[in-house]
């Protein structure tokens, strides 16, 4: 079985709230993990800091 996960925020947020863009890439990376864990082929998009820098493709 295959999987996609990505993240989506608002450039607007990440200077509002300190540690916020790490957090929700930790949280995106741990369920990325866990279905790894039961045997899931996940492709990881990533979540972009800004717009310009965008998602870019990550396998785990």
């Amino acid at each position: 079985m295959r999987a996609g996960i990505f993240g989506v925020g608002s450039d607007a947020c990440w200077g509002q709230f300190p540690g916020l863009l790490e957090r929700l890439n930790g949280y995106r990376q741990e369920i990325a993990k866990r279905m790894s864990a039961f045997g899931v082929e996940v492709t990881d998009a990533a979540l972009g800091p800004r717009r310009e820098q965008g998602a870019y493709p990550r396998r785990s």
